[in-house]
């Protein structure tokens, strides 16, 4: 995650977290691209989370997307 998309992501690691999968593996990987700064975002490692496989998920469970 680029340190001008990460905003308040921390504060957030009470919350559930929706994320793509290789969003979530890109911001986690050993060794993150230089425009990324792990510390704007760590807690989120360890939030709970759904991790998607796709682009659409019913985030409010209504049947549509």
């Amino acid at each position: 995650m680029q340190y001008d998309h990460a905003g308040n992501a921390n504060a957030f690691a009470a919350s559930t977290w929706l994320v793509l999968r290789p969003e979530r593996d890109a911001m986690f990987s050993d060794k993150p691209g230089r425009a990324v700064q792990p510390a704007l975002y760590a807690t989120l490692q360890n939030a709970k989370t759904k991790v998607l496989d796709g682009d659409d998920y019913d985030v409010f469970a209504t049947g549509r997307q």
